[in-house]
């Protein structure tokens, strides 16, 4: 009699233990995870050891990152890169996670995307001689203010402008900041939360005046996923579960007031 007991329960105890992994994916291997070159304030910064020379990164992502995955005992390494390099690596390379990401419809094909990790508010800055004209503007309105200029690789379509109306110049905000300044481009088009931390280091650009985009709608960012690892699937479910618990938790608030967003 104990001798059946002690099987039955046995079976029982195994049977748990094999639901127990199932529910939770097993990720071996250290997730990469792709932040652009330039940083994205406050959310993803870069910095490189003076010693090793290394890269890595600090900010909002790194924060929910630690937390995500500390809890489900996953390592994972940030790799400071190019913007389109984290993406082009994403879909054909080595890294398996991209930071930062707005959604357009070629993403959606390429990657899959977490839940949004935050939102950003669409944004345009100008010269302040224009500033009577340019103020408070719609979507609509900005276009007919060409030239129109923006960072490589960004998208604006959230913005409500189409990306064909926007001369792409330069990966770095501050060099777009620069282009209106000197008034070669007539706007520029940005976040205002990143705007907002960025302009502070630029102290010459005393010329330089914002507003939101009006009518436009708060933006989502995502984390980008790479399709073509075996453990994609599991990897999306596991960091949007873990990221609604957090919420749940208050977590993701207390970060969000740290880095006040």
């Amino acid at each position: 009699m104990h001798f059946n007991l002690l099987f039955i329960l046995t079976l029982i105890l195994s049977s748990s233990s094999g639901f127990a992994q199932k529910d939770s994916p097993k990720i071996e291997k250290v997730i990469n995870i792709c932040a652009e070159d330039t940083g994205w304030l406050p959310y993803s910064s870069p910095v490189r050891d003076s010693a090793t020379g290394e890269f890595d990164v600090l900010g909002f992502n790194r924060d929910v990152a630690e937390a995500v995955f500390s809890r489900v005992g996953i390592k994972f390494k940030f790799v400071v890169k190019p913007w389109q390099r984290c993406l082009k690596e994403a879909i054909e390379g080595g890294v398996d996670i991209v930071l930062d990401a707005a959604s357009n419809e070629q993403r959606r094909r390429d990657y899959l995307l977490t839940t949004p990790i935050y939102t950003m508010t669409p944004a345009y800055f100008f010269h302040k001689s224009f500033e009577a004209s340019l103020r408070d503007k719609t979507a609509k309105q900005i276009v007919s203010s060409q030239p129109i200029c923006g960072q490589t690789g960004y998208t604006y379509t959230n913005f409500g402008i189409p990306n064909e109306e926007v001369k792409k110049l330069s990966k770095a905000l501050g060099r777009i900041i620069d282009l209106v300044s000197e008034r070669r481009c007539k706007v520029g088009l940005t976040r205002l939360e990143v705007l907002k931390r960025e302009l502070p280091n630029y102290k010459e650009y005393t010329d330089i005046a914002y507003s939101e985009i009006k009518g436009a709608k708060k933006e989502n960012f995502y984390w980008l996923i790479n399709r073509q690892n075996k453990f994609s699937e599991e990897l999306k479910k596991l960091i949007d579960r873990e990221y609604e618990q957090l919420t749940k938790k208050g977590v993701i608030s207390k970060l969000k007031s740290k880095y006040n967003l």
